[in-house]
């Protein structure tokens, strides 16, 4: 058995991966409107292939209960998926982490047990801010239960596919006892399970976001390389370059391609985190800050373009709310920078619509702009269409703009 505290993206789909691979699972969430909505059977946001997972195995091998009082004897792990910090001039707010393992400790159970931690932290945090919490708070680290670092490797809009089917699973541990509680777990799964220190579990976490930050960033200065330059079909150039057999059949192709720039919570978060912790500690990251300048720039030369082929009094169609197809996710979406900005240089007629954000997008950033409810509606409405997020039914917007301008930016009409 199992217990899971916080049921957002990560923390949901921990517990119904689990459950599905017949662990009993109890999950704990402090938003009590959220945890009845889960205990009811409905999934609180979008993510593809979690609705199916939890009508198998809600109140079957998943269950979600008020507190910790109300998960039995005999649970031997505590993953912690609560929301991540943000880090600030090297400082870190670690309150909700903190919250969880007191919860925790408080609960009364006195067979040993390990706490693993989920939630993305940069490296060196367990040693330097978790275990000396713990001996803060007077107990018996390392002799009534333990503590690991599980850092998790989903993608929003793929968390349940990532979960079950991993590509490698790290184990950031400093004991064999807590290591074999943890990786008998994750038996069943069909994946290496690496066990390594905390620090260095920590630090895979944000070279993987990292990386995949700079070749978004690399394709976006490329493509606007490639503008200045002329006469240069963008896309098929990229589509070409994908060709490479090194790349064989996987899913980097999606990072090496251009669009509006990383969003979502993970690549901004970690790559403005892991900067700001290396220049902390006096190490120089010109390449990653120049990965974020440029990220930064992409939505304002997208409306530097709009501008330029579009006056003012016209009606603007945003198409795509969500920071990327496939997600329900609006932070740090790139479509609301761009209105943003658009917004800030006199456009007062912006329409928008996307397949499943628009309330969330709304309630999010409160712009003041209108919302379709159809690729129709809003092809018929605008005079101009600009393609912000690459959702596969807009394909087909030629059918429903007759003509009228798209801007495509995405490059997924070439494509």
């Amino acid at each position: 058995m199992i217990a899971v505290l916080g049921l957002g993206f990560v923390g949901l789909t921990v517990a119904l991966g689990f459950a599905e691979k017949g662990v009993e699972v109890y999950g704990v969430d402090i938003d009590t409107f959220r945890a009845d909505l889960i205990r009811n059977g409905k999934i609180p946001y979008y993510e593809p292939g979690l609705d199916d997972a939890l009508a198998r195995n809600i109140n079957n091998r998943f269950h979600v209960v008020p507190d910790l009082d109300d998960v039995p004897d005999g649970v031997d792990c505590f993953f912690i998926c609560v929301g991540s910090p943000q880090i600030r001039d090297g400082n870190a707010d670690y309150s909700k982490t903190f919250h969880a393992i007191r919860e925790i400790l408080d609960s009364g159970f006195e067979d040993y047990f390990t706490i693993v931690i989920k939630t993305p932290m940069p490296p060196g945090t367990m040693n330097k801010v978790i275990v000396p919490y713990f001996k803060s708070c007077a107990v018996n680290l390392g002799e009534d239960f333990g503590v690991a670092y599980n850092p998790e490797f989903m993608r929003e809009g793929k968390c349940w596919d990532d979960f079950i089917n991993p590509s490698r699973i790290v184990l950031g541990v400093n004991n064999e006892r807590d290591e074999k509680i943890v990786s008998k777990y994750y038996k069943q799964f069909d994946a290496p399970v690496v066990s390594v220190s905390y620090t260095t579990a920590e630090f895979i976490r944000y070279m993987s976001s990292t990386l995949l930050a700079t070749m978004v960033s690399y394709s976006n200065e490329m493509a606007q390389a490639a503008k200045a330059i002329g006469d240069i079909d963008i896309a098929q150039a990229f589509k070409i370059e994908q060709m490479d057999r090194r790349w064989e059949e996987n899913t980097m192709k999606g990072y090496v391609y251009p669009g509006c720039g990383y969003g979502g919570i993970s690549l901004p978060k970690d790559t403005k985190d892991f900067v700001c912790l290396a220049e902390s500690c006096g190490a120089d990251m010109p390449l990653l800050e120049s990965v974020i300048n440029v990220n930064n720039k992409v939505p304002i030369q997208i409306c530097d373009e709009i501008a330029a082929k579009v006056p003012v009094d016209k009606k603007i169609g945003i198409l795509g709310l969500t920071f990327k197809e496939g997600s329900g996710d609006v932070r740090n979406s790139a479509s609301a920078r761009i209105i943003d900005r658009l917004l800030q240089i006199g456009y007062t007629q912006i329409y928008a619509y996307d397949p499943i954000a628009n309330d969330d997008y709304a309630a999010e950033y409160g712009q003041n702009i209108n919302y379709c409810f159809s690729m129709k509606e809003l092809c018929d409405t605008c005079d101009v269409v600009v393609i912000a997020t690459p959702w596969r039914q807009f394909k087909t917007v030629g059918e429903y703009a007759k003509g009228k301008p798209v801007i495509d930016c995405r490059y997924m009409l070439d494509a």
